[in-house]
């Protein structure tokens, strides 16, 4: 398991709770982080938190075994830190707008 990340994902969320502000996000991301589909939820935020941790990973090739640059083993990652982050906050994948919070407000202005 990856503790720094469980440790900066407790902060990020931390601060978001204090101090939540409305901002847009891109409207194909929107659909993707409200999908019906707990799986899809689960793989894009795996996608974008990954990247965020480590910039060498590429969110679009998510299975080490894959010969691209920047390929990585998405389902451990999530396994190891996005699942067992999730359980310590009260699931927000299983509610959406908790999700669409948490990216747009400690995620995505860091990825910029």
């Amino acid at each position: 398991m990856n503790a720094s990340d469980i440790k900066t994902l407790d902060d990020l969320w931390s601060e978001i709770e204090t101090s939540y502000e409305a901002m847009a996000v891109d409207e194909r991301l929107s659909r993707l982080l409200r999908s019906n589909s707990v799986s899809h939820r689960f793989a894009t935020v795996t996608q974008i938190v990954g990247h965020y941790f480590d910039r060498g990973r590429n969110p679009l090739v998510m299975q080490s075994s894959a010969a691209d640059p920047g390929a990585w083993d998405a389902r451990s990652y999530c396994s190891n830190v996005i699942v067992p982050w999730l359980r310590g906050h009260d699931s927000p994948l299983g509610t959406r707008d908790s999700l669409i919070k948490f990216l747009k407000h400690g995620i995505l202005p860091a990825l910029n």
